[in-house]
C-alpha cells in the first residue's frame, strides 16, 4: 500500500527562496562595486601625483555573472593613456563567471611608479590591505540584510 503525503505551501516557499536568490545577487554587486570603489578612493589618495596623468588613470571595472566587463563611473573620468591595459582587464575579468571588481592603473608607466616610487610605492597594494576588513564586513552586512524574506 503506498503512503500519500501532502505538503502544503511548497510553491510559496519556491517562490521565496528565488526572491532571497535575487536579493543576495544585487548585495553581493553592491558590495564588489562599493568594494572597489573604496580601493580605487584610497589609491588615488595615496597616488604620487606630478601632472596627475597616473593618478587619473586609475579606474575600477565591475562584471556581474554574465554580463560584459563594465567602467564603473568615478568622479574624475580616466586619462588613460595605455588602452591595452584596460582591454587585458577586460580579458581577465570577462574570463570569471563570479562577480568581479578589478581596480587597476591605466598610465603605461603605472607599473613602474606603483613598483618602484621610493616613497608611494605599492599604492594599490596599500588601498586593498586598507579596506580589505572593511569590505569584507560590508559584504556580511549586505548578504545578511538580503538573505532575509
Amino acid at each position: 500500500m503506498a503512503n500519500i503525503f501532502k505538503m502544503k505551501g511548497v510553491v510559496q516557499l519556491v517562490k521565496n527562496i528565488a526572491k532571497i536568490e535575487a536579493k543576495q545577487r544585487a548585495a553581493m554587486k553592491v558590495a564588489t562595486i562599493q568594494g572597489a570603489l573604496w580601493v580605487e578612493a584610497d589609491a588615488k589618495r595615496n597616488t604620487p601625483v606630478d601632472t596627475g596623468n597616473l593618478k587619473g588613470s586609475i579606474f575600477t571595472r565591475y562584471k556581474g555573472g554574465g554580463t560584459k566587463p563594465q567602467p564603473v563611473a568615478n568622479k574624475t573620468g580616466s586619462q588613460n593613456d595605455n588602452k591595452g591595459v584596460t582591454k587585458k582587464m577586460d580579458e581577465i575579468i570577462d574570463s570569471s563567471s563570479d562577480p568581479i571588481a578589478v581596480v587597476g592603473v591605466g598610465a603605461a608607466y603605472g607599473i613602474y611608479v606603483h613598483e618602484l616610487h621610493p616613497s608611494k610605492a605599492k599604492f594599490l597594494e596599500r588601498a586593498m590591505k586598507k579596506n580589505q576588513r572593511k569590505i569584507v564586513r560590508n559584504f556580511k552586512k549586505k548578504l545578511a540584510l538580503a538573505s532575509k524574506p
